[in-house]
C-alpha cells in the first residue's frame, strides 16, 4: 500500500513539473512581448510626436499603456498560477520523502509545544524532533499548528472526537481536495506569522484619514475632474492649465497623507498575495458539498457573519495589492496625480473594515480546524491499514487492542500485538532487556493520543474509554533546577498519584520506576506505589525488570495480571519476537549481554 501512495505522489510531481515548464515558457513569451512593445511602441510614439499629432499622440500613449498593463496583469496571473503549482509540487515531494522517513517532513516539528511537565507528551514523543507532531503535521499556519497541538495535548469528549473523525475521514477520502487547500496555504510554512492575530489587530484600528466627509466625496470626483480637464485641453488652453494645477494639488495632497497611509499599510504590509491564497482556500472550502456534520456546523457559523468569507478576503486582497502599487514610484505617482490612488484605497479599506470585520476571526478558526484535520487525514491516507477506534465514555474503563503497532515503526519492520483490559485493571509487564516492554507501553500511549485527537490508530481494531493519560517513562535530572534523577522521579510519581487519585478514569503507563536508587528501596518503593495505585482504583500498565513485583498478582488476583516479553536463547544468540504473552517472564538476558562486551558474571 505504501508503494501505491508513493506512486500517487510521483504522478502528481510529474504532472506539476510539466505544468511548471509550460508556464515558464508562457511567462518568457510575455516578457519578450513586453520588451518588443516598449521598443517598437516607443519608436512609433516618437514618430507620432514628431509629426505633432496631439490627438494621435494621446490615443497612442493610452493604447500602449493599456496594452502594457494587460501584459503585466497576464504575466502576474501566470506567475501566481506557477507559484500554486510549485507549492503543489513541494507538498507531494514532501510526502514522498516522509513515507520513508517521517523526520524528513518539512513542516514544523512542534518543538515549541514541548513541555517536560506535561502528563505524557515528553514520554510519548508527542512534540519535537522525531515526534508524533512531526509525523502528522501538515499545518502551514500558526493557527493550524496550535489546533493540532491542542488536539494532541489532551482528550476531549466522545462527541467531539466522533465529530473530528468524520471530518478527518471526509478529507482523506477526498484527498485531492485537501491537497488543493494545502497547496494554497503552503506559502505560510516557516513564517511563524499568526495571521488571525495580524488581521485582528488590523481590524481593530481606525483607518480614518480625516474626520470630514469632504475627502471621500472629492476622491470620487477627482478622476473625473482630471479626465474632463484633459479632454477640454484639446479645445481650450485654459483647461490644460486646470489639468496641471489639479494634478499638482493631487500630488501634494498625496504627500500630505503619505505618513499616515504608510503607517496604515505597515499593519498588513505586502499581505495581498497571502490574502489571495487564503481567499482561494476559503472558496474551495465554501464550495465543497460537505458530508461531515462538524464541517457543516463550522461553516454555518462563518456564513452567518455576512457574505462569503472568500469574497470578503478577496476584496481585501485586491485593496491591499492596489495599495502596494505605491511602492512603484513611477506608477504610484502617476495614479496619485490622476486619481488620488493611495487615499482612495485607504478609504476603501476603512469601508471594508466596518462592513466585513465580524467574520474574519471565525473564518480563520475554521481554516485552522481544517488544517489540523487535514494533517490527520494525510496520516490516514499514508497509512491505509489504520482504523478509527471505537470510543466510550468513562463509566467503565475499556482498552482493547488488536494488532496494534507504533506509528514510527515502518510497516515492513513492525510487530503487532494484542491486548485486552478484561479480567484486571493493572497490567504488570516483566521481561528481558530490549524485549519490547517500553515500546509496547509507548505504542498503547501514542495510539491513545491519536484516538483522542480524532485520528485513526495504527491497529486493526482498538476500543477504549475516553480517559486522561499520564505517564512515567523518561526521567531526567536537571542542572538548571538542581534536581537529581531520584528527585525528578519522586516529583513525577507524585504527579501520577495525584492525577489517578483526583481524576477517576485516568490511564497510567509506568516504565521501570525508581531507577535512581538501590535495588532494595527500588523494589519496596515500586511495590508501595503500585499498591497506592490499586487503592486509588487506577487503571494502567507497569513495566519492570523486577520479577518479584509479579507476586502482586497473587496478592491482588482480581486487580493485577502478569504479562511478559521474552527471548529465545540459542547458544550465544538471542532471538526477540516482541510479542506480548501472559504470565511473568522467566528468561532474562543481562548476563548474556554483558558477556558480549567481555564482562563475565
Amino acid at each position: 500500500m505504501t508503494f501505491q501512495r508513493e506512486e500517487f505522489y510521483q504522478q502528481n510531481t510529474f504532472r506539476a513539473s510539466a505544468e511548471i515548464k509550460d508556464l515558464n515558457q508562457k511567462i518568457d513569451r510575455i516578457s519578450l512581448m513586453r520588451l518588443v512593445l516598449i521598443i517598437a511602441g516607443g519608436a512609433a510614439l516618437f514618430q507620432i510626436i514628431q509629426a505633432q499629432l496631439l490627438t494621435a499622440t494621446l490615443l497612442s500613449f493610452i493604447g500602449l499603456l493599456i496594452l502594457f498593463f494587460w501584459m503585466v496583469s497576464r504575466q502576474s496571473k501566470l506567475r501566481t498560477k506557477k507559484e500554486t503549482v510549485r507549492r503543489f509540487l513541494s507538498i507531494n515531494e514532501n510526502e514522498i520523502a516522509s513515507l520513508s522517513n517521517h523526520t524528513a517532513n518539512t513542516y514544523d516539528s512542534g518543538e515549541g509545544y514541548a513541555d517536560d511537565r506535561h502528563p505524557y507528551a515528553s514520554d510519548l514523543d508527542i512534540y519535537g524532533e522525531g515526534s508524533l507532531f512531526q509525523l502528522t503535521n501538515r499545518c502551514a499556519t500558526v493557527g493550524g499548528m496550535d489546533v493540532l497541538a491542542k488536539w494532541f495535548g489532551a482528550p476531549c469528549t466522545q462527541t467531539e472526537i466522533f465529530a473530528r473523525q468524520g471530518l478527518v475521514a471526509e478529507l482523506s477520502d477526498d484527498f485531492p481536495f485537501w491537497q488543493r487547500v494545502q497547496a494554497q496555504l503552503y506559502f505560510a510554512l516557516g513564517s511563524r506569522i499568526d495571521y488571525k492575530r495580524k488581521f485582528h489587530d488590523f481590524l481593530s484600528i481606525s483607518l480614518t484619514l480625516t474626520s470630514g466627509r469632504w475627502l471621500s466625496i472629492y476622491v470620487k470626483a477627482a478622476p473625473w475632474i482630471m479626465l474632463v480637464s484633459l479632454a477640454g485641453s484639446f479645445l481650450h488652453t485654459a483647461s490644460l492649465g486646470i489639468f496641471i494645477i489639479v494634478g499638482i494639488f493631487h500630488f501634494l495632497l498625496s504627500l500630505f497623507y503619505s505618513p499616515k497611509i504608510t503607517q496604515i499599510g505597515a499593519h498588513l504590509s505586502r499581505a495581498g498575495d497571502a490574502l489571495n491564497s487564503f481567499s482561494v482556500a476559503f472558496a474551495d472550502i465554501e464550495q465543497k458539498q460537505w458530508k461531515s456534520t462538524y464541517a457543516q456546523q463550522l461553516l454555518e457559523v462563518v456564513e452567518n457573519s455576512g457574505q462569503p468569507v472568500s469574497r470578503s478576503i478577496r476584496e481585501l486582497s485586491i485593496l491591499l495589492n492596489r495599495l502596494d502599487v505605491r511602492h512603484n514610484v513611477f506608477i504610484g505617482s502617476f495614479l496619485n496625480i490622476f486619481m488620488l490612488w493611495d487615499v482612495k484605497q485607504v478609504l476603501a479599506l476603512e469601508s471594508w473594515r466596518k462592513r466585513e470585520a465580524a467574520g474574519i476571526p471565525l473564518a480563520f478558526d475554521l481554516l485552522s480546524t481544517v488544517e489540523a484535520a487535514g494533517s490527520l487525514a494525510t496520516f490516514r491516507f499514508n497509512r491505509p491499514s489504520s482504523s478509527f477506534p471505537v470510543l466510550h465514555e468513562q463509566d467503565n474503563p475499556i482498552l482493547v487492542c488488536h494488532k496494534i503497532a507504533h506509528p514510527f515503526i515502518r510497516e515492513k519492520d513492525v510487530v503487532r500485538n494484542n491486548y485486552a483490559l478484561s479480567d484486571h485493571r493493572l497490567a504488570l509487564i516483566t521481561g528481558s532487556n530490549m524485549a519490547g516492554k517500553s515500546t509496547f507501553l509507548r505504542t498503547v500511549g501514542i495510539n491513545a493520543v491519536l484516538a483522542y485527537s480524532g485520528a485513526p490508530v495504527v491497529a486493526e481494531f482498538m476500543e477504549l474509554s475516553v480517559m486522561q493519560l499520564v505517564t512515567y517513562m523518561r526521567i531526567r535530572d536537571s542542572l538548571n533546577e538542581s534536581t537529581s534523577t531520584f528527585k525528578a522521579e519522586l516529583d513525577r510519581i507524585m504527579m501520577v498519584l495525584e492525577q489517578v487519585e483526583k481524576t477517576p478514569g485516568t490511564l497510567f503507563l509506568l516504565d521501570e520506576m525508581l531507577r535512581g536508587t538501590n535495588s532494595v528501596d527500588k523494589y519496596l518503593g515500586s511495590k508501595a506505589i503500585i499498591e497506592k495505585l490499586i487503592a486509588f482504583k487506577g487503571v494502567g500498565m507497569v513495566a519492570t525488570h523486577d520479577l518479584k513485583l509479579a507476586e502482586l498478582a497473587d496478592t491482588h488476583p482480581s486487580y493485577v495480571k502478569n504479562f511478559h516479553f521474552d527471548i529465545q536463547v540459542h547458544g550465544e544468540d538471542m532471538l526477540f519476537d516482541y510479542l506480548l504473552k501472559d504470565g511473568p517472564c522467566t528468561i532474562f538476558n543481562a548476563s548474556l549481554l554483558l558477556r558480549k562486551i567481555g564482562i563475565h558474571i
